[in-house]
């Protein structure tokens, strides 16, 4: 019997209309459903049957649960059934913050701390203007559009990353920079 099909299971308000209690990535699951002792005994009652058919179980060292509006006595009784971790949002899951609202300009840190990191070495390198402007196009804003396609990004942060690429392209602000050299022709003889 899947766990959802049982009537003692409680989903998660969210999740209950896509009767959805569970996302897969490679070898890592998230499941989801309603703080509620039985459906706490359900999951628990299917990762043990998950593990007599296939021979893997939950590390209950890297498990955790995140609880949200329920009770002090809920959460400890529910902590008791599974014997894993509790954790609060944000959360991380492959570099990226989870978070249960929208991302604030301090959870997009990480990002802008890793494009001011390649900036800075990119302006120790000796690099062509036409290079220098490949870059952020290419490597900047592919980390740029990989967040935003998963969140939306506040525009505080969003200015942030044009300024950061703007002061690098030219070579103001302050990032290290390399003074800008502008050839000039004569073309008439």
């Amino acid at each position: 019997m899947v766990a959802g099909s049982n009537p003692n299971f409680v989903f998660h308000p969210s999740c209950k209309a896509l009767k959805l209690n569970h996302l897969m990535f490679a070898d890592d699951v998230m499941i989801f459903y309603k703080a509620h002792p039985q459906t706490f005994h359900i999951i628990k009652s299917k990762l043990l049957d998950f593990y007599s058919c296939v021979g893997l179980h939950a590390n209950h060292e890297k498990s955790q649960i995140v609880f949200g509006g329920c009770s002090l006595l809920l959460q400890h009784q529910c902590l008791e059934i599974t014997d894993f971790q509790e954790r609060a949002f944000p959360i991380k899951y492959l570099g990226v913050p989870i978070t249960v609202s929208i991302l604030s300009k301090l959870e997009c840190r990480a990002v802008v701390e890793n494009i001011v990191g390649k900036v800075t070495l990119w302006a120790t390198k000796s690099i062509s203007f036409a290079s220098r402007a490949q870059l952020p196009n290419s490597v900047i804003f592919g980390m740029f559009n990989f967040w935003a396609t998963i969140f939306i990004l506040p525009q505080e942060v969003i200015d942030q990353m044009n300024q950061i690429c703007r002061n690098y392209l030219w070579g103001d602000g302050g990032l290290p920079k390399e003074p800008l050299h502008i050839l000039g022709h004569n073309l008439h003889p």
